[in-house]
């Protein structure tokens, strides 16, 4: 199990508990997030929906940079960019990424290419 706390991470108005689990899956590795809140209403299960899927967004974002970084290919293909962007405009679509976190996470993206 890895926990891990930064003062740049998501943040709850309501008390919320995350768990990050990595476990080996096959040539690679897999990331299990668990969540609750205690907050019991649509509201709290929503906001704790969105932050997980933040996190997760970022996670996938940071695990893509380690493999361009490791394969040594920089700049990464159109395809892949463009098959990125379809996937994060579909989470900012979804209510998961806010309009500041797809922003964000664009601008990362096409920075790297």
């Amino acid at each position: 199990m890895v926990k891990e706390v930064s003062p740049k991470a998501n943040s709850f108005t309501w008390a919320a508990k995350v768990e990050v689990v990595v476990q080996e899956a096959g040539s690679g590795s897999e990331v299990l997030l668990n969540g609750s809140i205690t907050g019991m209403g649509p509201v709290q299960k929503g906001h704790l929906r969105g932050q997980l899927g933040a996190l997760r967004n970022k996670i996938d974002l940071a695990a893509q940079d380690a493999a361009t970084d490791h394969a040594g290919n920089a700049g990464g293909g159109a395809r892949e960019i463009s098959d990125e962007l379809e996937r994060l405009a579909g989470l900012h679509r979804g209510g998961v990424l806010t309009d500041e976190e797809f922003a964000q996470a664009k601008a990362q993206l096409l920075e790297r290419r």
